[in-house]
């Protein structure tokens, strides 16, 4: 059994390695290599939580949640050329992209984004 709660490769979380996110409506052609189920319920915090478990990709995916990136079909982009897609509650891993719609909208700023959420992070209470 696949322990659902692993560690993120810190690479893949450092904000300068991130080249672009490729917003909805996209699809990575590689390989898939986590599925997650669907789920129309909340979670322990009261949050509506529609994918139960994203597994060693939780961390980029709650990175990406906090910059206001995170979506349903979407490609994370880094400099050495590997995508990080996720569609429909699936992860894939591959080095090209495929957008569905006509005008792709792609996030470059990624830095700034992360140094805002930081400055948000030191300004809450603990």
């Amino acid at each position: 059994m696949i322990k659902a709660e692993l560690d993120t490769d810190w690479t893949l979380l450092d904000e300068k390695k991130i080249a672009a996110v490729h917003q909805y409506d996209c699809i990575v052609d590689g390989f898939t290599v986590w599925k997650t189920e669907f789920s129309d319920s909340k979670d322990e915090h009261g949050k509506f939580n529609r994918w139960i478990s994203w597994g060693p990709f939780a961390d980029l995916v709650e990175l990406l949640e906090h910059i206001h990136l995170m979506d349903n079909k979407i490609a994370v982009e880094y400099y050495n050329g590997i995508f990080v897609g996720f569609y429909d509650g699936e992860v894939r891993i591959g080095t090209r992209v495929r957008h569905f719609s006509d005008h792709p909208w792609i996030k470059r700023d990624i830095y700034r984004r992360c140094k805002e959420y930081e400055e948000r992070r030191k300004g809450e209470p603990r």
